[in-house]
């Protein structure tokens, strides 16, 4: 009996030790697992996958924020399409981390960010001061800075009116980026004493900018300029447009006198019907005059069908040109013969009326 005591006492004690080092072994183990859970969470390699959420789409401006803090966008680049030059360059890639060839140490950790084969930042890790529960390292963002200026590849011409505004990515370009001499219009030049300012285009030169960039040109009316853009797209010209306005009073002014004209040409009015329409000091006044007493024609008739008042350019408030494409028919007797016709007029507006200055033939 005093044995089966003793055995059962033995048994007793020997499974508290027991289930008291299975507990202190787990306990252990569990404090191992969190001490190592620790380590992993804290080691460079982990923040920078923290870091790596900044890189999707829809974190591009939170990025931008950490990245410049503040301080300027690369000349002539905004947030707007620096965030959409990021969202195209990261979309549908595989974004990546490598240590920094050069620079990373355990003690200054330093990462490139890669989409696809092409580096966009460079992060730079440093220790906090706070520890882990642990006593690990706790490390956060130092800096992260762009690989913008690999990027600022694309250079733009812009053949402007000096009367305009031009825009890059929604800044006004200064003068400082003017290259050249005015130019003058083809057309206009002999017109300067009619003008308060002879129109020019101006050119405009701009570098390291962003491939696409939003070009605006803005014309003194304040109506966006339509751009003429070269095959290569790095060479924009922009046309003088003229507000929507005044195209259809301009049309009906353009087709009364070219009427006008072309009767005149085939002697069926007069230069006095002709006269008031003109600047009578101008080369075209004194032209037409003359040619009144050497031009003739024979014929019974005339038609004058199928106006195209085209391309039209608004100088100044006081100056604008259009073009005009008609179809003269003249007839004599019963035989038809048709003149398609190409004309360019220049207007220049005088107390208050609108005047022809110059009149070619295209």
């Amino acid at each position: 009996m005093n044995l089966f005591k003793k055995f059962k006492k033995f048994w007793i004690i020997y499974t508290s030790i027991t289930a008291a080092l299975l507990i202190i072994i787990v306990c252990g183990l569990h404090i191992l697992w969190l001490g190592l859970e620790d380590y992993e969470n804290n080691m460079p390699n982990h923040q920078m996958e923290q870091v790596m959420v900044l890189f999707n789409t829809d974190k591009v401006d939170e990025l931008l924020t950490k990245v410049y803090n503040n301080s300027q966008f690369p000349i002539l680049n905004n947030k707007e399409n620096l965030a959409n030059f990021y969202k195209d360059l990261i979309k549908e890639k595989e974004l990546k981390f490598i240590k920094k060839s050069g620079e990373f140490t355990n003690q200054n950790p330093c990462y490139i960010v890669q989409a696809g084969d092409g580096k966009i930042a460079q992060v730079k890790l440093k220790a906090q001061n706070n520890k882990s529960r642990f006593g690990f390292t706790l490390w956060e963002i130092d800096a992260i800075s762009d690989y913008i200026l690999d990027y600022l590849t694309t250079e733009i011409t812009i053949n402007a009116p000096d009367s305009a505004t031009v825009f890059i990515n929604g800044q006004k370009l200064s003068d400082e980026f003017r290259i050249g001499e005015a130019i003058s219009i083809p057309g206009l030049k002999d017109l300067s004493s009619y003008l308060d300012k002879e129109p020019h285009l101006v050119t405009y030169k701009v570098s390291n900018l962003l491939p696409n960039p939003d070009v605006k040109i803005v014309g003194f009316s304040g109506k966006d300029l339509t751009q003429n853009v070269n095959p290569n797209g790095n060479i924009i010209t922009a046309n003088f447009d003229i507000p929507d306005s005044y195209i259809s009073d301009f049309t009906e002014m353009a087709i009364k006198i070219t009427d006008v004209y072309a009767n005149f040409i085939t002697n069926d009015a007069p230069f006095t019907r002709l006269e008031p329409y003109l600047i009578n000091d101008s080369q075209i006044y004194k032209n037409l005059r003359t040619m009144e007493t050497n031009w003739f024609t024979n014929h019974t008739s005339t038609k004058i069908i199928n106006h195209k008042v085209h391309d039209f350019n608004m100088y100044s408030e006081n100056c604008f040109s259009c073009d005009i494409s008609f179809d003269q028919y003249v007839y004599r007797g019963e035989t038809e013969f048709p003149y398609p016709s190409d004309i360019k007029l220049t207007f220049i507006k005088q107390n208050n009326v609108w005047l022809v200055g110059n009149l070619t033939i295209n």
